[in-house]
């Protein structure tokens, strides 16, 4: 017959033996990083190196970007509108030649 004592160890061993399984399966998982231990240390280093970088900063080169683009789009714009007026006086410049002749 078992104690309640022996019962309950064996049930805080299964509970160890489960609880050790289920963390070497997670572990197994994170193998291609090097492990648990290895995905943690990523973690907190790249939360170091994101906290070297402020939200101001990240906001300010967003608006050079944005500055940028609005800047490029005005001058393809622009570019186009030449292009078109190339072309139109280029058509008229074709149709006169050929109408003096």
């Amino acid at each position: 017959m078992q104690t309640p004592i022996a019962s309950s160890r064996n049930g805080i061993r299964d509970m160890l033996e489960q609880v050790i399984t289920s963390y070497q399966e997670m572990d197994g998982r994170f193998a291609s990083v090097g492990g648990v231990g290895r995905l943690l240390g990523l973690y907190e280093q790249l939360q170091r190196e994101l906290e070297r970088v402020s939200y101001d900063e990240i906001d300010r080169l967003t608006s050079d970007i944005r500055r940028l683009i609005e800047a490029l789009l005005k001058m393809d714009y622009d570019l186009r509108r030449i292009n078109n007026l190339k072309v139109a006086f280029d058509a008229r410049h074709a149709g006169g030649a050929g109408g003096d002749r």
